[in-house]
């Protein structure tokens, strides 16, 4: 009886041995995710330069086209740099990324008017966040606090005698949905420290960044 007692309990065991095996049976299930991504896509649509002079007294703001006392000293020509065409590829709009501005025979006083409009290519909403003029030979460094692309003072050891200054009128902040656009305009007026027979060149960079992303608010362009 023993004997039979511990077969029994030998088979028992062995049997839910056997069971526990068998009970590991798996299935899955899954969530499959598709992401497509928005673009970002800013390009000019207009763009045009004038000029213009100052009426007296220096700072009175109000302006005049042409040159003071009708003179046409310097020549002012703008245009799409054809070089910098974009469409974006989700929404087809079109548009370039860069305009170019030459200034010829200028001088002290003299003020140059860019207008242009600004529009979303792409498919994310927008806000422009700044815009900065830059001198892509480093001659010249951007001076906030002047407004102005400035040369070097070895009195001072600063970049902070201007030569070109800037104005702008409308754009930061401006919120640009998928096809919206702003026209503004970005103001250049050569200072008294220019030299004479000098090339002096700037870029102005525009910057727009996600709605979302951005540390100031949008606001709809007037």
């Amino acid at each position: 009886m023993k004997k039979f007692g511990l077969l029994c309990l030998a088979l028992v065991l062995a049997l839910g041995t056997l069971g526990v095996g068998y009970a590991m049976w798996t299935d899955e299930v899954t969530i499959r995710g598709t992401v497509t991504t928005n673009t970002v896509t800013l390009g000019f649509t207009e763009f045009d330069c004038t000029e213009k002079y100052e009426e007296l007294p220096w700072g009175s703001g109000v302006f005049h086209n042409g040159e003071y006392e009708g003179k046409d000293v310097a020549t002012v020509t703008c245009d799409y740099d054809a070089s910098s065409y974009v469409k974006d590829q989700a929404t087809g709009l079109e548009g370039y990324r860069v305009g170019t501005v030459t200034i010829e025979n200028g001088y002290p006083c003299h003020w140059t008017f860019i207008t242009f409009v600004v529009k979303n290519l792409g498919t994310t909403p927008v806000i422009i966040q700044e815009w900065q003029p830059v001198d892509p030979t480093g001659t010249l460094k951007w001076n906030a606090g002047l407004m102005s692309l400035c040369k070097y003072n070895p009195k001072t050891s600063e970049y902070d005698i201007p030569i070109l200054k800037f104005k702008t009128v409308n754009l930061v902040g401006s919120q640009l949905h998928q096809g919206d656009e702003d026209k503004a305009e970005i103001d250049v007026h050569i200072e008294q420290p220019a030299s004479m027979n000098a090339q002096y060149k700037f870029d102005i960079v525009i910057t727009g960044v996600q709605w979302n992303e951005s540390d100031i608010p949008g606001h709809t362009p007037s």
